[in-house]
């Protein structure tokens, strides 16, 4: 009777011994971040390009992990030139033009992520290249279903995992393009750029599950290109960003 009493211990605590550490696991934040250069983390230069990044610190994806705490991880899923759903015209190196199209892209990026409490997703400038020139309000309309996409993926690739909310980052306005040879691609969507946080905020209503976040009204683009922004205006984005998270 001792010996099968000792053994009823011995399994209790080796399940317990088991179970404690998966629900530490479970109980720490992941967040992706879905974007473009600048969430990638473009350092702004007069020459225009080459570049190169901001550490992982310095990029707001990394200030977002600080603000959220220890136990936060934010993966980086940032590529230079992503639009919403807009294909390049043309490959870059090795980079096909179909890999530049976000939404293309976007349900691999969170299943081989998961699992994830939230997905922000910070994309738009591109969309307003010269190569494309579209309007705000369509930008808006395909982040929103992007978000709700997201928020179908419930137990993706055969997972345990719920779907992650999500929170849609509306850039910020460009700042003056004129001074970098990146004005041939930028400088036609300067005017439209100053239309997207009105544009979000119309196309949000849509969306009640989704939320948003306007970064015209924290930060700046203040880097020289007029495009990227500097390691301040990271700095102030990402707490920005953290705030809301932190709230739900």
């Amino acid at each position: 009777m001792f010996i099968r009493c000792i053994k009823k211990i011995t399994l209790i605590f080796s399940i317990a011994f088991v179970i404690v550490p998966s629900l530490s696991a479970a109980e720490s934040l992941r967040v992706l971040a879905y974007g473009d250069s600048n969430t990638w983390g473009w350092v702004p230069t007069a020459e225009g390009y080459p570049t190169v990044r901001y550490s992982d610190r310095q990029r707001w994806s990394g200030v977002l992990e600080t603000a959220l705490g220890k136990s936060a991880t934010v993966v980086n899923n940032g590529l230079v030139g992503r639009t919403t759903d807009l294909n390049a015209l043309n490959a870059v190196g090795a980079v096909a033009g179909a890999d530049f199209n976000g939404q293309r892209n976007l349900a691999e990026a969170v299943a081989s992520s998961m699992p994830l409490d939230w997905v922000v997703i910070m994309l738009g400038t591109n969309d307003l290249q010269v190569s494309h020139q579209r309007k705000p309000v369509d930008i808006a309309k395909v982040a929103f279903n992007m978000a709700e996409q997201i928020r179908t993926m419930s137990m993706p690739l055969y997972s345990k995992y719920p779907a992650p909310k999500v929170l849609i980052v509306a850039p910020p306005a460009f700042g003056d393009t004129s001074k970098t040879p990146l004005s041939g691609l930028f400088s036609v969507g300067e005017k439209p750029s100053e239309e997207l946080g009105k544009a979000f905020n119309k196309i949000s209503k849509d969306h009640k599950q989704v939320m948003w976040l306007d970064a015209g009204k924290v930060i700046k683009t203040d880097g020289v290109d007029g495009i990227h922004l500097t390691a301040k205006a990271h700095e102030q984005l990402g707490k920005a960003i953290g705030a809301v998270l932190s709230k739900y």
